[in-house]
């Protein structure tokens, strides 16, 4: 749940934000960094509970990108005991877009004369072909992510302690800005 605020307003909402991401690395000998690339397809979905009269209470970014990603592992030893730091950082350089209208749930060009129908036949259609591809100085998805695996008795697993950071952006129609911050504790299988 997160509340937004506006000059007279306060909206709680419930998001959910699924995202699926590919990444090629190319392991370079002996590094500790790796550069490759990434695919990703994510939303953004937001359920607003109570409304601004202005616009409508649901709104969504759901986004394909193609962009840069770096990792860096460094092998760390502590009173004998071997650990591993790792670190990553990625930033989307091309995007395909799909923004709802201003005060709609639909995309404009499913709101255009001779389109739009109550019983919603094509509507998925329009979603789907009603984005814009832009670059990063209108969407910004940047993560970044550090944290160390700790050994444990057990050697087929390990403990993770982790911290990340995500900066998504956009300006197309009614901007979009969040931050996350969040720390991760798990155990890994190797």
């Amino acid at each position: 749940m997160q509340a937004a605020q506006g000059k007279e307003n306060v909206s709680y909402s419930n998001l959910l934000r699924p995202e699926v991401r590919y990444e090629h690395l190319r392991k370079r000998d002996e590094k500790n960094l790796n550069l490759g690339g990434y695919y990703d397809v994510g939303a953004l979905l937001n359920f607003r509970r109570g409304s601004w009269p202005s616009e409508n209470n649901i709104n969504y970014s759901i986004w394909s990108s193609l962009g840069l990603v770096a990792t860096y592992k460094k092998l760390l030893t502590l009173n004998s005991k071997q650990f591993s730091w790792d670190t990553k950082f990625s930033l989307p350089l091309l995007t395909y877009l799909i923004r709802p209208s201003y005060t709609f749930p639909y995309t404009d060009n499913y709101l255009e004369d001779g389109v739009f129908n109550f019983d919603r036949s094509g509507l998925g259609e329009k979603i789907v072909t009603g984005g814009n591809i832009v670059t990063i100085n209108k969407f910004m998805n940047v993560g970044f992510q550090t944290g160390i695996a700790l050994p444990s008795k057990n050697e087929r697993w390990d403990y993770g302690l982790t911290y990340s950071f995500n900066y998504f952006q956009t300006n197309e129609l009614k901007p979009v800005f969040q931050i996350i911050h969040a720390q991760h504790l798990s155990v890994n299988l190797k």
